[in-house]
C-alpha cells in the first residue's frame, strides 16, 4: 500500500475530519490535502506526516533476510536528498527492498 493511501485509510478508520487530520500533521487543511492529493509527496513530507500519526518507516528485504546496509545511513541520505517518496520507494523495490510502515513503539 502506498504511504498516501495508508494515511488516508488511517484518517477514514479513525473518523477524522480533514481539519482534524491536518492539525495532527501540523499543517493547514489546504496544505495537508494538497500534499496528499499530489499523490507523490517528497520523502521528508511523508515521513513527517507518518510520524505525526504515530507511524514509522523501515526498510525490509523482500526475501525477509536481514538488511545488508545501515538503515540509519540510508534514511540520513534520503532525508538529505528529499526525493519524491514514490521514486525512492521504486528504487528500493528494484533492488529487492520495501518500505514497511508500522506503528511507533510506545515509550
Amino acid at each position: 500500500m502506498k504511504a498516501v493511501d495508508f494515511i488516508v485509510k488511517h484518517i477514514d478508520e479513525n473518523g477524522m475530519t480533514q481539519t482534524e487530520a491536518a492539525a495532527v500533521a501540523g499543517m493547514s487543511r489546504q496544505n495537508f490535502w494538497d500534499k496528499l492529493n499530489n499523490r507523490n509527496p517528497r520523502f521528508n513530507t511523508m515521513t513527517r506526516i507518518l510520524d505525526a500519526f504515530g507511524y514509522q518507516i523501515h526498510v525490509v528485504r523482500k526475501d525477509g533476510e536481514t538488511l545488508n546496509f545501515c538503515e540509519a545511513d540510508f534514511f540520513a541520505a534520503a532525508e538529505k536528498e528529499n526525493l519524491y517518496y514514490d521514486s525512492l520507494e521504486a528504487i528500493l523495490v528494484s533492488m529487492g527492498y520495501l518500505f514497511e510502515i508500522s506503528k511507533k513503539a510506545e515509550k
